[in-house]
């Protein structure tokens, strides 16, 4: 009776506008919550678009970053440095070729000189295997570079070229222990074109495309609206998305634009999702539409509850596989159960194409996962390879630095000492010679092996470069600690090495500095310990020395004067002394002989003893060597013009300008500027430089004799002479030397040995002078022994040019 009076007191009417009520409520909510879904994933794309342009412009950061690294392995190199200082087309020949190129991935190499000179600019033609010239953007770039107190560090950066974007890094060049001083500034890039551009797609597993900003969209430029700092988005179609990132170039000027396209999947998705979503809203309307009618209708009632009854079990255990019973009558309620039927089986194909992409998303989840494990492995890489030595597995000096900086610090907290062992091995380049570079190679290898066998666990070993290594020893109480670390050291090299089944013996020359008192910065300790090593050397090897403060007190002194003789040149400081050579036949002068004298203005009158060796260690002989030849010619041939007597001019020349391959050159330049005849130039050697490098020696000395030069050996008897490689030197004369000279009526040996350089000299129809005679009874004695020529305070000392011309006008 309650139930009949409850549906008495329910109007039909009322019914249904609670009925189309609570439907227009559950409209509006399910129409909010599909708006804000298809907002999320909209958002949820944008995000996942931004960040893969990230990852391709982190990717072109990474490459430059490897630009880098292959920039500092080319720049902090000795060869390279030498090839700053004398061109040679061998570096270039060997190092500086197509193959080079491609095997590190670069397409140019500029090495730029210190004040804006090119000394070498390639670009290389994929297509063509060759090398072009470099286009005008690059070069004025690179001829403005070095204006730049940046520029001698590390730099990395962008440029258009017509070629399209050019990735490059700098780098100063300097030799294989960090020295200097600095000889410019080498630059190295690699095109971004279609090649590295789909290879960079390939790694990134991305539909990427990478553009000029002249070629860009002008929709895209309208994104950035002139802001081109933060990444951009852009909804090409319902379909589609992309996404966009630019780079600036050197410049500061927006040059590159990375952009990704890709499918809008989740957007796609949601549709489907709302799809189905608005066919069960609509299913639901059904369902409400059967509840009033079942209100009306007892039966239908009845069966829209066992319908729903149906829908339920199906929708708790997701069967939609399942199909609702229909009554059989053909009613409405059977056509709404056939209805939801096709509703179940199309959710039943919607679900399984879920379950698919879930399993694509896993799997891409995972591939993703992969490359992530990948790229961290080759960035540990790349940081292992940025901190050690590629050959023997070593730290190398960027890692040193570091520790040393941090040893410091904890050995100034702890009151403790901390020492640098500079080691350089003794005699390696000979081995290099003899049995190649690639047993040299091994011997380091083996080297760095035995070292490690033989200090601490703590202790740390770096290999700065060719045979240089350091150990670097931490918590020390006092020196005598050091002293018995490299006394172990040293006894470790007793052993031979085993190098391709042979046995080889090495020795090395260890310098040691100490902090605090031999410095207390790293880079003040690896100096010194250097300048110590090179002190071990010069006491013959095989041992150690302590940097002490008068050993850096040389090495100041030195640098003092290396610095001085800079400016020198470029003061005209230095002058010519020109001391006459006298015929023993007529007494007449024949020659002089060119001596150099440097004019301080602080230190007065130098002589070349104080600073020729300095000249030599610096390389800087090379260049006062070109002033001397250059202004002896010039004076000589002013003489000749001057109507005084034609007269050989003596000039002595360096080993350092031996090793200068355009030595031959220089000198016929020189002949040529000063239109000099060769006949009346005389170039001096001492017998050790003729007894070095015996091929290269010979084979220039045959150059200047076949220009028609004169060839002296100068100091002969003090070195160990060999017969058979002297009959081979294209020489004119031999010089006696004045500690032989000034035996005459001393020494009985001096004697012999003055009487013995004559005769020999007179057996190879040579001509003989002797320096330093300042005696009548010196004199006597060789003009006796037929000697051709004396120079010495005998007859005249050093003069300069105006003196000179004086003397000669007296024989006119």
């Amino acid at each position: 009776m309650a139930r009949m009076s409850w549906r008495k007191s329910i109007s039909g009417k009322t019914a249904i506008a609670l009925i189309l009520t609570f439907l227009s409520l559950m409209a509006v909510i399910f129409i909010s919550l599909v708006s804000i879904m298809l907002v999320s994933i909209t958002k949820q794309e944008k995000k996942y678009v931004t960040e893969h342009v990230a990852r391709a412009i982190n990717a072109i950061e990474a490459e430059q970053r490897n630009l880098a690294l292959t920039a500092a392995d080319w720049a902090v190199w000795s060869d390279s440095y030498q090839f700053m200082q004398d061109k040679n087309n061998t570096y270039v020949s060997s190092n500086l070729i197509v193959e080079s190129f491609q095997n590190i991935r670069i397409d140019t190499m500029v090495f730029i000189g210190t004040s804006g000179d090119i000394a070498f600019s390639s670009l290389l033609d994929k297509k063509a295997g060759r090398f072009i010239g470099i286009p005008d953007t690059l070069d004025d770039y690179c001829r403005n570079l070095v204006k730049s107190p940046a520029t001698f560090t590390q730099m990395r950066g962008l440029l258009m070229l017509p070629e399209g974007p050019l990735m490059f890094a700098t780098c100063p060049i300097l030799k294989n222990d960090g020295s200097g001083p600095c000889q410019g500034v080498l630059l190295v890039g690699r095109l971004i074109d279609s090649e590295e551009a789909a290879l960079l797609a390939g790694n990134l597993k991305l539909n990427l495309s990478i553009g000029t900003m002249d070629a860009a969209d002008k929709d895209v430029l309208k994104l950035f609206d002139g802001k081109y700092s933060s990444l951009r988005v852009q909804e090409l179609s319902s379909k589609r998305i992309a996404g966009y990132g630019v780079l600036a170039d050197a410049y500061g000027k927006p040059a590159v634009l990375v952009s990704l396209t890709t499918d809008r999947e989740m957007s796609r998705i949601g549709w489907i999702g709302t799809k189905y979503a608005v066919m069960l809203m609509a299913a639901a309307c059904v369902l409400c539409f059967a509840a009033l009618l079942f209100a009306l209708n007892r039966l239908l009632l009845r069966r829209f509850g066992k319908l729903c009854s149906e829908i339920k079990e199906i929708s708790a255990n997701k069967a939609f596989s399942r199909k609702l019973t229909a009554s059989g009558k053909g009613d409405e309620l059977d056509v709404v159960a056939d209805e939801i039927n096709q509703m179940l089986a199309s959710l039943e194909r919607s679900r399984a194409k879920i379950i698919e992409r879930e399993d694509t998303l896993r799997r891409t989840n995972e591939d993703l996962q992969m490359e992530i494990l990948e790229r961290e492995r080759v960035q540990n890489e790349i940081k292992h390879l940025a901190y050690h030595d590629s050959l023997t597995g070593l730290p190398n000096r960027i890692y040193l630095t570091e520790q040393l900086k941090h040893g410091i610090q904890l050995a100034k907290r702890m009151a403790k000492l901390l020492a640098v062992l500079f080691l350089d091995l003794d005699g390696f380049k000979m081995i290099n010679d003899t049995m190649g570079h690639a047993s040299g190679d091994i011997l380091l290898n083996e080297v760095a092996k035995r070292l490690m066998k033989t200090v601490r666990r703590s202790d740390i070993i770096a290999r700065l470069g060719g045979d240089e290594f350091i150990i670097m020893v931490e918590n020390l109480d006092d020196s005598s600690a050091v002293e018995h670390i490299a006394q172990k050291v040293l006894a470790c090299f007793a052993e031979p090495f085993i190098v391709s089944g042979q046995e080889c013996f090495v020795t090395t020359s260890i310098g040691i500095a100490v902090y605090p008192s031999d410095g207390e910065d790293a880079e003040t300790l690896l100096k010194n310990a250097d300048i110590a090593m090179y002190k071990a050397k010069e006491r013959g090897n095989n041992q150690y020395v302590l940097c002490t403060y008068g050993i850096k007190a040389k090495v100041l002194e030195t640098m003092k004067m290396a610095n001085r003789m800079f400016r020198a040149l470029e003061r005209n400081e230095f002058t010519l002394h020109y001391q006459p050579q006298v015929s023993c036949n007529n007494n007449e002068i024949v020659g002089v002989e060119a001596l150099i004298r440097w004019n301080h203005p602080d230190l007065g009158l130098v002589m070349p003893n104080d600073f020729i060796s300095i000249a030599e260690q610096t390389g800087l002989i090379i260049s006062i060597g070109e002033w001397v030849m250059r202004s002896a010619c010039r004076q000589n041939k002013a003489w000749q013009d001057a109507g005084l007597p034609k007269i050989r001019m003596g000039v002595n020349l360096s080993i350092k300008q031996f090793q200068n391959h355009n030595l031959v050159g220089e000198v016929q330049q020189i002949l040529k500027d000063t239109n000099m005849d060769p006949e009346y130039l005389d170039l001096e050697i001492t017998e050790s430089i003729a007894m070095r490098e015996q091929g290269s020696i010979v084979s220039a000395l045959n150059a200047l004799k076949a220009m028609g030069v004169h060839i002296s050996i100068d100091d002969f008897g003090t070195e160990y002479s060999s017969m058979n490689h002297l009959k081979q030197l294209p020489i004119d004369k031999i010089k006696i030397p004045m500690p032989f000279v000034q035996g005459i009526d001393v020494s009985e040996k001096d004697e012999a040995i003055t009487k013995s350089i004559i005769v020999l000299a007179k057996s190879l129809g040579l001509s003989v002078l002797a320096e330093g005679v300042e005696t009548k009874e010196q004199y006597d004695f060789l003009t006796c022994r037929m000697c051709d020529e004396v120079q010495g305070f005998f007859y005249y000392k050093p003069m300069p040019a105006e003196e000179m011309e004086k003397l000669l006008r007296k024989q006119v």
